[in-house]
């Protein structure tokens, strides 16, 4: 079940940032040509490529987490030379996680509700700002998701091994 949980949020993760790469550079390769072809510049593109990076950002934020691509000190790692310290180190490790998570998901989630109940837009495409802050959110959700699914998969191990 959590080979398949994996496989799929893994699918599903690369194809969202992906597009939202594609639209980055379309948008801002709009702008730079706008510029430099029309006296008058595009605003939108602005906007676009900044909302599109932030989803870009959180999204791959939590894609880094669920593929162990998140800082290590590998000079750890080589010290603790049994596997039993190893997967001791990962539980360590994947615990700070789900409290780095669990403390973003908090802090983005409480200023998602003050940009409800504000109902302050963006300045030139007049998006809601919660669709600015989501991003946030839901990088913070699918990183704590996969921080306590690998933990999950690191006792199960350990308790096979026993």
């Amino acid at each position: 079940m959590l080979k398949k949980y994996l496989q799929v949020s893994t699918k599903v993760q690369n194809s969202i940032v992906t597009g939202l790469l594609i639209l980055l550079s379309c948008v801002v390769f709009i702008q730079v040509l706008a510029r430099k072809l029309m006296p008058i510049p595009l605003p939108w593109t602005e906007e676009v490529a900044k909302i599109s990076l932030l989803w870009i950002t959180y999204l791959g934020l939590a894609a880094t987490f669920q593929q162990n691509y998140h800082i290590r000190i590998d000079l750890l790692d080589s010290l603790l030379k049994t596997p039993k310290r190893q997967k001791m180190m990962d539980m360590f490790v994947h615990s700070l996680g789900v409290l780095f998570a669990a403390g973003l998901v908090y802090l983005a989630f409480s200023y998602f509700q003050e940009q409800l109940a504000f109902g302050q837009r963006t300045s030139i495409l007049r998006l809601p700002m919660w669709v600015v802050i989501l991003p946030v959110v839901i990088g913070g959700v699918l990183s704590l998701i996969h921080f306590i699914v690998k933990i999950i998969a690191s006792l199960t191990e350990m308790r096979r091994r026993k």
